[in-house]
């Protein structure tokens, strides 16, 4: 089973001028088992996004495989909070917050969650 990343952008409030909802948001939705070329690409992503805007991520249909995703993506989400950029996880697995917690980012003043996931633990 692959990955799809950036299947669809999520909209907070689509701009009236431009007609563009993409211009205007500031979110990803993130799907299936995320891989390293997956992590990369976000992680280019948070780094474009603007500091003052709070990037968004809904992971509520995404799973980690395994610890070397995991590292990655706890180092991507840790290197926003940590350049000042502001960030809201939508439906993380428990275990994104765990490995952020266990590095000192979180709680994160500059952090929010909602919706987060207890997935059952394999086999």
């Amino acid at each position: 089973m692959g990955c799809v990343p950036f299947q669809r952008w999520l909209v907070p409030e689509a701009s009236a001028e431009s007609g563009d909802a993409r211009t205007t948001s500031s979110g990803l939705e993130l799907t299936d088992d995320l891989s390293l070329a997956d992590v990369t690409q976000l992680s280019a992503w948070l780094e474009a996004q603007p500091d003052a805007e709070r990037a968004q991520l809904d992971l509520s249909a995404a799973d980690v495989p395994d610890g070397v995703v995991m590292a990655a993506l706890t180092r991507a989400l840790a290197r926003r909070l940590d350049t000042g950029g502001a960030l809201h996880l939508e439906g993380p697995p428990q275990l994104v917050l765990h490995n952020l917690y266990r590095i000192g980012r979180y709680p994160h003043i500059l952090l929010s969650v909602s919706n987060e996931r207890y997935d059952e633990a394999y086999g």
